[in-house]
């Protein structure tokens, strides 16, 4: 009886153990773990988006803002750009992340057709333009049509500025076109700018293709007809309409989608300072150098040192500096834009009111407002943009229609 106990019990461990080995490997494979080569397109699409808003406003904040005057780095020595100190060092270090940034793309745009994720493709495809808009924008004549083939091909040909712009116009078209069918993510809920809408995707593109047909038309003048084109038909081509349809890169408060201007990244915002162009731009004073108007966007970018606008002349020595300093001049505004959550801009509204102002200034667009018009209400557009940041600094007043001049 004993014995036939101990049978019975360990068959019955037996058929337990084989429970338990069943599906074993299936059962116990983690989810969330990718296994290689087996990347999927939505797992690219996060990290992609995210380095593209940090790069531009790393790139901004280092060089570009300091290069066109508009802040000064007179409060420390080493981030001399508005003095036009640049090193080959560092346009290989802007080269390497806007190529290594397309490249990643390029990736992405495989791996979606791959898996049949024609939103992803197409999102995919209007960012590597955006990349190498701005390669081509800096370097002029780049490789682009044999790029990324690799070990197939180490020494891509370059091609003139004007090529690449056409072919990435091409592009922008085809992009716009697949999202005329209102795809959606394999993936939802992980689009920072847009929250998966292909409609909206579809409006960055047509207005990304006037940016890249603009400086196109900076080359060769017959390139206004297709700015001329897209702007007739917004049915076809529909293009953003308000700031509601802007490409803004939604950062968050925790890792890892906190921004680059983030406080643990950027702790020297305040050693930047407000440039005396700035100043003379934004503020209006009275005979006795009192301030009696100011642009409403001044407080949400800076901050006053001492009690009035004062902005420090841009490319000035280190003896001129010092000086300079003595007055109190206005710094960049911690509040506002060194938070984990600030947002970085891909493209807004404003900027396609300024390209239908040019083109109409210089005769080469025909369209039913007037140049003064277009640019006051891109001044307006961009006045609202900013207008809800300004809740970000402890003390503030809601800017209103009337604060606008």
């Amino acid at each position: 009886m004993k014995a036939f106990k101990f049978i019975a019990i360990a068959a019955a461990t037996i058929v337990a153990a084989a429970s338990c080995t069943k599906n074993f490997e299936e059962i116990n494979t983690n989810p969330n773990k990718l296994n290689y080569g087996e990347i999927k397109a939505n797992n690219c699409f996060e990290s992609i988006i995210y380095e593209m808003g940090k790069a531009n406003q790393e790139y901004c904040g280092y060089w570009n803002n300091q290069l066109v005057q508009f802040v000064a780095f007179t409060a420390g020595q080493t981030r001399q750009a508005h003095m036009y100190q640049m090193t080959p060092g560092n346009w290989q270090s802007v080269w390497n992340s806007k190529a290594r940034l397309a490249g990643d793309n390029n990736h992405m745009i495989d791996l979606a057709r791959r898996d049949g994720d024609t939103f992803l493709e197409a999102v995919g495809m209007i960012l590597k333009s955006y990349c190498f808009y701005e390669l081509t924008a800096l370097y002029g004549d780049v490789p682009y049509s044999e790029c990324f083939q690799f070990n197939n091909n180490l020494t891509p040909k370059f091609q003139s500025q004007e090529e690449v712009l056409l072919l990435l116009d091409e592009q922008l078209a085809a992009a716009a076109d697949t999202l005329k069918s209102n795809p959606s993510p394999i993936k939802p809920g992980l689009d920072p700018v847009y929250g998966d809408s292909a409609a909206k995707w579809r409006k960055f593109a047509n207005t990304l293709r006037l940016r890249v047909l603009l400086l196109a038309a900076g080359i060769n003048d017959a390139h206004w007809a297709k700015i001329q084109t897209i702007l007739d038909n917004p049915a076809d081509y529909p293009v953003f309409a308000s700031n509601s349809d802007n490409a803004t890169v939604a950062f968050q408060d925790v890792d890892p989608y906190k921004c680059y201007m983030n406080p643990t990244k950027v702790d020297n915002m305040e050693s930047y300072r407000m440039t005396a162009q700035v100043c003379k731009m934004c503020v209006i004073k009275d005979a006795n150098d009192n301030d009696v108007y100011q642009d409403p966007r001044l407080v949400i970018l800076y901050k006053q040192r001492g009690g009035k606008w004062y902005g420090v002349k841009a490319g000035c020595t280190v003896s001129e500096a010092q000086q300079e300093e003595a007055n109190n001049p206005a710094c960049l505004n911690k509040a506002v834009l060194n938070r984990d959550a600030m947002s970085s801009f891909l493209m807004d509204y404003s900027e396609l009111l300024f390209i239908e102002a040019e083109g109409v200034l210089k005769g080469k667009l025909t369209l039913s407002a007037s140049a003064k018009d277009l640019y006051e209400a891109a001044v307006t557009a961009n006045i609202e943009k900013w207008a809800p940041y300004i809740r970000n600094n402890s003390k503030y007043r809601d800017i209103t229609a009337a604060d606008i001049p």
